[in-house]
């Protein structure tokens, strides 16, 4: 059985109060300028688990494109993708947005992460239990 993911991390703004301080250089993480994906900077898994990652231009939350994840395999087990983003940020505010839709899933769930590092805090939306098929959040 073939299950599509639709995962748009469509990260609207990386909005950023600096107070006095000149605010970093800050990638743009939408994926409208993407022709493919994975694009410069993204890592992803799961391909060899039977994933695939591609540029949705027919699905999407804003803009005109998002990320879709399919699943072909025989055994679902985890695929993701991610961006790495090094920032020195220690008092200030930096906001990020991300929308996740999915369709036709039946086994574990579908969330996106957020890991701030080095005080470890992290957040994966698993207590949302999204499966099954669910509309942007």
């Amino acid at each position: 059985m073939e299950k599509n993911i639709r995962i748009m991390v469509l990260l609207l703004s990386l909005l950023a109060a600096f107070g006095g301080m000149a605010k970093p250089r800050l990638p743009d993480l939408d994926f409208e300028t993407y022709d493919k994906f994975p694009s410069s900077g993204w890592r992803v898994s799961g391909g060899e688990a039977g994933y695939s990652f591609s540029v949705d231009d027919k699905v999407f939350q804003r803009g005109q494109r998002s990320v879709s994840v399919e699943f072909k395999g025989s055994k679902p087990n985890a695929g993701s993708f991610g961006y790495w983003l090094a920032l020195q940020a220690k008092g200030q505010n930096i906001k990020l947005r991300g929308a996740v839709k999915t369709e036709g899933i039946t086994d574990g769930w579908v969330g996106l992460m957020l890991n701030v590092h080095p005080d470890q805090a992290s957040s994966n939306m698993r207590e949302q239990k999204l499966f099954g098929d669910n509309d942007w959040r």
